[in-house]
């Protein structure tokens, strides 16, 4: 395959044979022009000029197989292989060009100026020549092409197959008027054989229209980075099939030249560990590489966010952005999509147009990360004593525990408050402990205890802003107090 042969040994063969078509392309031109010429043939002429813009384009397609040839620089980092998409939309620009004068002519022939055709059998084996050199020269473009994926040789090797079918129909045309040299003079076939010459040139040009239209909306189509649609078809059933517990997010295909770029996002289980992400990305590289052996991949891995506690977390994360806090969420999976419920808190002395605001946007940042357009919310203050403004936080471990210690004996049900700790989150402190209750109580009984001890220790410790306590069930064995 063309990946296992060096890049110089590559670019030489398509050299090679692009430069081999150039010197055909020439050597078509000028026979056919002398023959055209000498016969007077409508056929033969427009076969020349034809072959003259193959001259034009195959000099294009060998300045283009250089060009494409030179690796990857800061200006260009993905090479310069569109070149060869240029040139083949340079040569349908020539082909439909070709057109127009051949179709002029054509009609002046057949309608109103019919000039005389001396036709000769040397110059029927000039077409023969003509199909012979064609034939091998399109042959050998495409086995290039297909070998190293180049676009500019294998556009050439379609122009040059239209070559072969434009020459029959020529061919065709001058047999009919030698043919009509057989006939009496005053035979009503021998003026519509004279006109085979005309027809011939408009059916060379009807061919010429077609292939130029599906060479240059192809040439379009990878310019604009369109394609690929095959390989990433391929891709997706090969991962589908290797990774199923990999989802493929995005994948994107573009080629340039010979060379193809793949861009894949892939989602993998949340709980991998990053070296065993990195080996996913692996994997899928050498998914890539079995379709399409020589393209450039790049891999990005994600998270999946398919668990309920991913979303709750993404939400979460959102809702931190916006500078909010919230809680009593509710996801719910309907007809009409995934609905999302809960309680946004605001600070205290927000008004409720501010406030309003900033949620709003939350709202519409989230509902972008789910995929969903309905999101009800309901804001409440925050339940938190405003920090004091311009004023330092000075409090200690010692002052918290202290503040704990003072206000324990009212509160006889708590017993063994441990792992208390005082954080500091942007200049905000952060109280939390760890606290043990009867197992058996309720969690709204459980609640309401650690809320009324929450607010005391903020009436006795006014510097605390937040505070977090976490209730444990009592074991069969209780500690006792510090």
């Amino acid at each position: 395959m063309a990946s296992d042969i060096p890049h110089s040994d590559a670019n030489a063969e398509k050299n090679h044979a692009a430069l081999y078509s150039l010197c055909w392309a020439l050597f078509l031109t000028v026979i056919k022009l002398v023959a055209g010429l000498a016969t007077n043939s409508l056929g033969i002429l427009s076969e020349a000029l034809h072959s003259s813009l193959d001259l034009v384009a195959a000099g294009i397609t060998f300045f283009a197989v250089r060009v494409a040839a030179r690796p990857a620089d800061k200006t260009h980092p993905y090479g310069y292989g569109k070149i060869e998409n240029l040139s083949a939309l340079a040569e349908t620009v020539l082909l439909l060009v070709t057109c127009g004068w051949i179709v002029h002519e054509a009609v002046n022939r057949l309608f109103f100026n019919a000039p005389e055709i001396s036709p000769s059998w040397w110059g029927v084996g000039i077409i023969l020549v003509s199909l012979l050199v064609d034939v091998n020269r399109a042959a050998m473009l495409r086995r290039v092409a297909r070998k190293h994926k180049s676009q500019a040789l294998e556009a050439d090797a379609l122009h040059f197959t239209t070559d072969i079918w434009s020459s029959g129909v020529v061919l065709a045309g001058l047999l009919c008027v030698q043919l009509s040299e057989f006939l009496p003079p005053a035979s009503p076939f021998r003026p519509i054989l004279h006109m085979a010459d005309a027809l011939a040139a408009l059916a060379v040009s009807g061919i010429v229209v077609v292939v130029g239209i599906r060479l240059s909306r192809r040439a379009v189509t990878l310019l604009l980075d369109g394609g690929g649609r095959e390989h990433g078809e391929a891709l997706e059933q090969a991962l589908a099939r290797q990774l199923p517990l990999c989802r493929v997010r995005r994948l994107r295909v573009r080629e340039s030249g010979a060379d193809v770029f793949m861009d894949i996002t892939v989602e993998a289980p949340a709980t991998l560990r990053l070296d065993a992400a990195h080996d996913v990305s692996c994997v899928v590289e050498d998914i890539a590489h079995e379709i399409v052996p020589a393209a450039d991949v790049t891999v990005h891995v994600e998270p999946a966010q398919e668990e309920t506690e991913n979303m709750l977390q993404l939400v979460r994360t959102v809702a931190t952005a916006h500078n909010l806090s919230v809680h009593n969420l509710i996801l719910s999976e309907q007809e009409e999509g995934l609905l999302v419920f809960l309680h946004v808190e605001a600070a205290p002395d927000t008004t409720l147009r501010e406030a309003h605001e900033q949620v709003h946007l939350f709202e519409k940042a989230l509902g972008k990360r789910l995929g969903t357009a309905r999101i009800e919310t309901h804001i409440e203050p925050e339940d938190r004593c405003p920090a004091a403004q311009n004023v330092p936080f000075d409090a200690d471990l010692h002052y918290v525990r202290a503040a704990v210690d003072s206000i324990l004996p009212e509160f006889p049900m708590i017993s063994n408050v441990h792992d208390l700790r005082l954080t500091h989150m942007g200049g905000t402190p952060l109280v939390s402990f760890h606290c043990i209750l009867d197992g058996d109580l309720s969690v709204a009984v459980a609640h309401d205890i650690a809320t009324d001890m929450e607010r005391r220790l903020r009436t006795c410790a006014p510097k605390l802003d937040r505070i977090l306590i976490h209730t444990d069930p009592s074991p069969l064995f209780v500690m006792p107090r510090d």
